[in-house]
């Protein structure tokens, strides 16, 4: 839902009751869009699920360079510039490092995806309160959500506690 909402905000269409009545034919075509693609799913899983699973049969050490050479392929096809290949490599070194750490990936590509419409967001309210950041506890709301993501990063870091304590035993 984040990453909808996100997607929805990057390309100028803000979620809302009023949606549909300020943006109704770009919303319309993507529910369209969206039906579409699963009717065409749907089919292609009937129809070629078996084909699909052959993939495992696939050894890593072919499989793996094929990979490699469409996410370069693609990342050089969208600017045809060299510089997009280096960042492609780049953040690949990186995921691989954040991979060997146990780093989950669900919360680095939210941050990714809704890291600009949080900032421009939290700008925003800045400038509204004059440079205060007491607009951040300003309302009971705030303060129980503030607690609630205390709690939770609370409960986290006590249960990486845990596990670490139990691997050296």
């Amino acid at each position: 839902m984040a990453i909808m909402m996100g997607a929805l905000m990057i390309n100028g269409l803000t979620p809302g009751p009023k949606l549909f009545q300020d943006h109704g034919p770009v919303m319309y075509a993507i529910m369209l869009g969206l039906v579409l693609v699963n009717i065409f799913m749907f089919v292609q899983g009937r129809l070629l699920t078996k084909a699909f699973a052959k993939v495992i049969n696939i050894p890593v050490s072919i499989l793996t360079p094929i990979i490699v050479i469409f996410c370069f392929a693609g990342a050089f096809s969208v600017n045809s510039s060299t510089f997009d290949i280096g960042t492609t490599l780049f953040f690949a070194v990186v995921a691989y490092i954040l991979g060997k750490l146990d780093f989950p990936t669900i919360p680095i590509l939210l941050g990714l995806v809704l890291g600009q419409l949080t900032e421009e967001n939290f700008r925003r309210s800045l400038i509204l309160s004059d440079g205060s950041w007491k607009i951040f506890v300003s309302s009971p709301v705030c303060i129980i959500f503030i607690g609630l993501i205390i709690v939770a990063l609370a409960l986290v870091f006590t249960a990486k506690i845990k596990d670490m304590q139990r691997e050296e035993n």
